[in-house]
């Protein structure tokens, strides 16, 4: 059995068809003034779902690369304290080589005394340098200071602070302070103070020169290790904004729309849908018949 075609039934698809052009138009208007692919989970689920993880990934990838900066930071105040502290042995390992001198009036060698206690306090004071309130040489200790003024250490040793700058890398990014100017009675500000009192007993001070040079090779040490490390966190930087370029574009690409190709599409589908508009309402403009039945 044939059914009739009623102009209901045109006027029904008609509508059908209209709706749908409709809602294409619409989504083209949303994308061009937003310049967004996706509004809603619905308009494409995979790719929200893709968007998502992109977007978690940024967020990774920020993180790692704040680490990376902080570790930067802490490293760079590391290395300008073991610089002044290179350079205030050096000094102490001369004036002892000139206090080891016989023909030194007493004069001379009280100048001498002087000016050890001096470079002693730029010790210590490299030794206790801060990065934002945190001394640099005592790891993870909560305390103002690495070494007190007795030369006892505050942190605990072989521990240091650290940074994760990617999911496989964790630097440490500040110094040991006793393995780079020892503690109590063995550190470098107890040393300078035995060099002081051989001075000034008149003892021979010859024998010191060792450990000085003992001293400057640990603190040449720490020195290596900090640029070492340095550089693990300057590669990772590198990956890290690498990694952030392409993680925009990768949700760019998901996220975003071509505006030009955009504005044209919308520019045709307004068309078609205006023409759509004028060939329904005069194929079904009414007639007698069907006001009839």
């Amino acid at each position: 059995m044939i059914s009739r075609i009623t102009d209901q039934m045109l006027l029904n698809n008609s509508q059908a068809d209209l709706q749908i052009q409709l809602s294409q138009l619409s989504v083209l208007q949303n994308q061009s003034s937003s310049g967004q692919a996706i509004s809603k989970p619905s308009d494409n689920p995979s790719g929200m779902a893709l968007s998502l993880a992109l977007q978690s990934q940024q967020s990774a990838n920020t993180q790692y690369a704040a680490n990376a900066t902080d570790g930067q930071n802490w490293l760079t105040s590391v290395d300008g304290a073991l610089t002044s502290a290179t350079t205030a042995l050096q000094q102490v390992r001369n004036l002892t080589l000139s206090a080891a001198n016989a023909t030194q009036s007493t004069t001379s060698q009280n100048a001498i005394v002087s000016q050890l206690e001096s470079l002693k306090g730029e010790l210590m004071s490299a030794a206790n340098t801060t990065y934002l309130g945190r001394p640099v040489f005592a790891g993870n200790s909560d305390s103002g200071a690495a070494f007190n003024s007795d030369y006892s250490y505050n942190g605990t040793p072989g521990q240091t602070v650290t940074r994760t700058i990617s999911p496989d890398t964790t630097v440490s990014v500040s110094g040991d302070g006793a393995a780079t100017f020892g503690t109590g009675s063995n550190s470098v500000f107890a040393l300078i103070d035995n060099i002081v009192g051989d001075i000034q007993s008149g003892s021979d001070v010859t024998g010191q020169v060792a450990n000085i040079d003992s001293a400057l090779s640990a603190v040449s040490s720490q020195t290596a290790l900090v640029g070492a490390n340095y550089n693990v966190v300057q590669a990772g930087q590198a990956v890290l904004t690498t990694q952030a370029s392409t993680l925009t574009t990768q949700r760019s690409d998901v996220d975003s729309v071509d505006i030009t190709k955009t504005v044209i599409a919308l520019q045709s589908q307004q068309v078609a849908y205006q023409a759509a508009l004028d060939v329904t309402s005069k194929a079904l403009q009414p007639t007698l018949i069907s006001l009839l039945s």
